[in-house]
């Protein structure tokens, strides 16, 4: 495992909408998880465009948000842009405030996004093993897919992970 090591920042709160799924990192990593299939009816039913007042040049999210208790619990994920402000969304769509709150920035390997950010997952997860300091939060996560993933072959992913002040 190739160490990851975070930057730190402070965010105010934000709204993220889209479509999501609610699953835990055992089903994941099980095989029998639903984050695939949730980005691949992202993009196949373009849900970006379908989705009210985005924000032009939003980066794709992929929100952790609603977690049951911490990285052992289940969690939602949604998959989606930031939105200039909340509002009622109808049929599978899905609003989210993302917290203000200070975050631990880690950047995946450039290379394949979807493998990419599954190994940073891992670190991530060792990474805090190792900094007892440092706590997570577990209000909203989230991966920032921007220009750097235009190609997902040869991307490079910020993972978000909010943290205690």
């Amino acid at each position: 495992m190739i160490p990851i090591q975070p930057t730190f920042k402070q965010l105010n709160e934000f709204q993220v909408t889209g479509i999501s799924a609610r699953t835990t990192n055992a089903q994941e990593m099980a095989g029998n998880g639903v984050i695939p299939k949730l980005w691949q009816d992202y993009y196949q039913q373009e849900v970006g465009a379908k989705i009210p007042h985005f924000l032009p040049n939003s980066p794709t999210f992929g929100l952790y948000t609603d977690y049951e208790s911490d990285a052992s619990g289940s969690y939602l994920l949604l998959v989606g842009l930031k939105v200039a402000e909340p509002t009622d969304v109808a049929g599978d769509l899905v609003s989210k405030t993302v917290p203000a709150s200070r975050y631990a920035i880690f950047t995946t390997a450039k290379g394949p996004a979807f493998t990419n950010v599954a190994q940073a997952w891992v670190a991530i997860w060792d990474w805090f093993a190792h900094h007892p300091e440092i706590q997570r939060t577990f209000t909203g996560d989230f991966e920032l897919y921007d220009e750097r993933t235009a190609n997902p072959l040869d991307a490079e992913v910020d993972i978000y992970i909010a943290i205690q002040e």
